[in-house]
Parts: C-alpha cells; structure tokens; sequence
C-alpha cells in the first residue's frame, strides 16, 4: 500500500475489522469509529416470530385496502422515471439532512443514467397496487447484496403500513432467492435492522502519519481517544 502524497496524513475509513488486517506503517493508529450488520442468507430466516406476523398482517392488510405488493426492478427504460420519483422522495423526507450529499449526488446520477445500468447496480420499487411504497438503490457484488440507499414515500396515508420494513424484508427475499450469500445492511446502527438479527461487524478507521508533524497529530488524537 503506497501512502506517499501531500499532506501530513491519511485518513482510512470503514474498514472491516475481520478481514485480514492491514500492515500498516509505523505510527499509525486505528479504532473502531462504527458497524456494520450481515445476515447470512444460506441460514434459514432469523426474522422475529412477532416481526413476521406483524408482516403478514400488514401485507393482507395493504392488499385489501391498496393493492397487491410486488417488489419491481427498474430496467433502462425506467431508470430516469426512476431517479426523478426517487430523488424527489428523498428531498421531501429528509429536507434537512439528506441521504446523498451534493458532492454524492452527482456521483450517484452518472451511474444511473449512463449508456445503460451496470449489471450490479440494482433499482427497485415496492408497490402496492399502482402506487409506490418505496425505492432502494442496491447493488450486488461477489455473492452480497447491499442496501445501499432505501427511501420511503412521503404520503402519510402509506407510512402507516411501515413500508421500510416491507422493503427490507421483500429484498432479503429476493437476495436469498437469487441464490446470494449475504445481505449487507451497510454502515449505520438503526434499530430496524436488528429484527432480522444480523451479526454486527465492526467498522475501523485508521490515521497514518506521513512526515513528523502528521506523526504528532496522531499521536495526539490517539492519546484523546483512549
């Protein structure tokens, strides 16, 4: 691994504390600064018996009053359609904080919208009937799907039938059907997705000094974090 490069140090993130650890240079310290959480999908369902049934309850109950759920993936022909309803959903739900920075944005809409999806990009939308519940952008690599960016409707006459775990639960199906081997909830402690009952996998963070002064600054910052 080559550090060399302006600046005094470098800052590594997420890295996954069970893999094969880094060598990492002299000086450098590394700490735990968050999670992630897998399920194993070659194990049978370790979803909550109550969260199950609660599940069921809500899906006969949105059939008989909105429509069938079905979990669609968006295709080429779909995907502007696709961005322009989940973009728009995003802004409206977390106005003050959204989901994808303005730096990460730009980021995300070239991928979309290139000369066709790249096969591990993923799109859904969860609909019931012909109204839609929510959208995920996903994407699926070597045997994992990740969720990487769920986003549920705006309408409150849906959010009482708790589209989020409806969502989560339709993809870890489909997931387990594809014959995948993990599904990633990717970075974040949110309390819904512990009633699946995932294992949770430390995230660490590293600093590497590359010259004397960036040796000082971590040596400080480790002497704050312990």
């Amino acid at each position: 691994m080559d550090f060399s490069g302006p600046g005094d140090l470098v800052l590594l993130r997420k890295l996954r504390a069970d893999n094969r650890p880094l060598i990492l240079p002299r000086g450098a310290f590394a700490w735990r600064d968050s999670s992630t959480y897998h399920l194993d999908l070659r194990l049978n369902s370790a979803l909550r018996p109550q969260v199950r049934h609660h599940l069921q309850r809500t899906e006969r109950k949105l059939k008989r009053e909105v429509g069938e759920l079905q979990l669609v993936e968006v295709g080429d022909e779909d995907k502007e359609k696709w961005l322009e309803e989940w973009a728009h959903h995003m802004q409206v739900r977390y106005p003050k904080a959204p989901l994808l920075s303005a730096r990460h944005l730009p980021i995300v809409t070239k991928w979309l919208l290139g000369a066709s999806l790249d096969p591990w990009i993923k799109l859904f939308v969860l609909r019931a009937g012909c109204r839609p519940l929510a959208w995920a952008l996903c994407y699926e690599w070597r045997n994992v799907f990740y969720l990487f960016s769920p986003i549920m409707s705006s309408d409150p006459n849906l959010a009482k039938y708790g589209p989020g775990k409806l969502l989560t639960h339709h993809l870890i199906c489909r997931a387990r059907a594809r014959g995948l081997l993990t599904f990633d909830f990717l970075q974040g402690q949110h309390d819904y997705k512990l009633q699946w009952q995932p294992q949770e996998v430390p995230l660490m963070s590293c600093f590497v000094p590359l010259n004397r002064r960036g040796a000082l600054a971590t040596r400080l910052f480790s002497l704050r974090k312990c």
